[in-house]
C-alpha cells in the first residue's frame, strides 16, 4: 500500500495561521516542531517537493518574539565579559555573546569575542544568536563558539541583513548545525574553523546550512563528520572559495 509521506506535512503547513500572535505563539511553535520532525525523516528528493516558505516566515516571527531585549552595555570591560560591540566609534562590553548579538542586530556593528562562549537553544526559536537586519561583523578573535542550534537553525542564524564571521584561529564547535542562512540573509565566512563534534553520539548535521540565502565561504577549514554534508545547500546561492574539508558524510565516506 502506497503511503504518501509528503501529504501529512503539506496538510500541516496548510493549517498554519497567517501570522503569529501572542495568543497562538505556543500552538504555532508546536505545529512547526511537528512539521520539522516529519520533514527531517524525508529523503532529499521528497524534501525538495515541499515548500517551507510559510514555515520560515512564521519561524522568523517567533525568533523575533524570543530575541532577548538588548541589555545595557558598559563602557569599561569587566571580568568575564564575553564580547564587545563597536558601533561607529563607541565600544560597549557585554556579559554574554547573546546580549552582544541583541545589541548589534539591525545596526552596522562589529562584535568582538573576548572569551569562549556556549550558546544553547533547544526550542523552536532556533538560535539565540539571530541577525535579522543590519550589517554585522563577528570577529571571533581566536575564541571558540559552541552550541547546539535547533533543527535546521544553526548556533547563529542569518535571516536578513548581513553577517561576516571572521577571525584567524576562531573555531565553531558544531553539535547539530553551525551557521545557517535563509530568506534575505547574507552570510560571509572567512578564515575560521568549523569542528564537527556531534551531539549525544550522533553526527553533526551540517556546518553551513543555506535555505534561500546568500552564502560565501572564503578560506574556511572544516573537520569531522556531518550527516547532511559539511556544507548543506538546499536553495539560494552558495559560493565556495578555498575551503578545506576533512571528514565524512554519513554513509558516504
Amino acid at each position: 500500500t502506497y503511503e504518501c509521506r509528503i501529504c501529512p506535512i503539506e496538510d500541516l503547513i496548510a493549517a498554519l495561521p497567517d501570522k503569529v500572535t501572542e495568543d497562538n505563539a505556543e500552538d504555532v511553535r508546536g505545529q512547526l516542531d511537528e512539521i520539522l520532525a516529519l520533514f527531517s525523516v524525508l529523503t532529499e528528493d521528497e524534501q525538495e517537493q515541499i515548500d517551507l516558505s510559510r514555515c520560515y516566515e512564521l519561524q522568523g516571527a517567533l525568533d523575533g518574539a524570543n530575541d532577548p531585549d538588548p541589555a545595557e552595555g558598559h563602557a569599561a570591560q569587566q571580568e568575564g565579559d564575553e564580547a564587545s560591540v563597536t558601533i561607529d566609534t563607541e565600544t560597549l562590553y557585554y556579559a554574554t555573546l547573546e546580549e552582544a548579538f541583541a545589541a548589534a542586530n539591525g545596526k552596522t556593528a562589529t562584535i568582538t569575542m573576548l572569551e569562549n562562549a556556549e550558546c544553547v537553544k533547544n526550542d523552536s526559536a532556533g538560535s539565540p544568536l539571530n541577525i535579522t537586519s543590519g550589517n554585522v561583523t563577528l570577529n571571533m578573535n581566536g575564541k571558540t563558539l559552541s552550541g547546539i542550534g535547533y533543527g535546521y537553525y544553526g548556533i547563529i542564524d542569518v535571516s536578513g541583513g548581513s553577517l561576516l564571521v571572521q577571525g584567524e584561529k576562531g573555531t565553531i564547535k558544531v553539535a547539530r548545525r553551525g551557521l545557517s542562512c535563509r530568506g534575505n540573509g547574507k552570510l560571509i565566512v572567512e578564515g575560521i574553523t568549523l569542528n564537527f563534534v556531534g551531539n549525544d553520539g550522533a553526527f553533526a548535521g551540517a556546518g553551513i546550512h543555506n535555505e534561500g540565502g546568500t552564502v560565501t565561504l572564503n578560506g574556511t577549514q572544516m573537520t569531522g563528520a556531518a550527516s547532511d554534508g559539511q556544507i548543506y545547500h538546499y536553495s539560494g546561492t552558495t559560493t565556495i572559495n578555498n575551503v578545506t574539508a576533512t571528514g565524512v558524510t554519513e554513509n558516504c565516506p
